[in-house]
């Protein structure tokens, strides 16, 4: 937290900071966290070919109410995993129809592995791309 009062605090950079304080007057020492967020990420990539086609993570994380008294606070878990598809793909990468098997491969594959509970939010590819 001392780290982000000490960014928002800086007059040498642009950041969010400065526009807030523009627009409203607070200031960063007036602003206090909500929320924290224990994250531990675990990143894992896929290839075709010997290339980057993925470079997914798996998330797990811890969040609580930093508003509540610390005797009150209660830690609840959830869970991400992210299959982006690399920025800087090969032509011949990006074109090829064996990168979205993939994805559906890895993305029926999770569906099948938790269940219909666990899984609260998805898109599908189709839903995706259709952006």
């Amino acid at each position: 937290m001392a780290a982000v009062k000490r960014l928002l605090a800086r007059e040498d950079i642009e950041h969010p900071g400065i526009h807030l304080r523009e627009r409203s007057g607070i200031t960063g020492d007036e602003l206090s966290p909500a929320i924290c967020l224990e994250q531990y990420r675990h990143p894992f990539f896929v290839w075709i070919d010997k290339k980057d086609a993925l470079r997914c993570s798996m998330d797990r994380v811890r969040v609580h109410d930093l508003r509540l008294p610390e005797g009150e606070r209660v830690k609840k878990p959830f869970s991400e995993i992210e299959l982006p598809v690399y920025p800087h793909l090969p032509d011949e990468i990006a074109q090829d129809p064996r990168l979205l098997q993939l994805i559906e491969a890895l993305t029926q594959s999770l569906r099948e592995t938790f269940s219909k509970d666990e899984l609260h939010a998805y898109r599908t590819l189709s839903e995706i791309f259709m952006y």
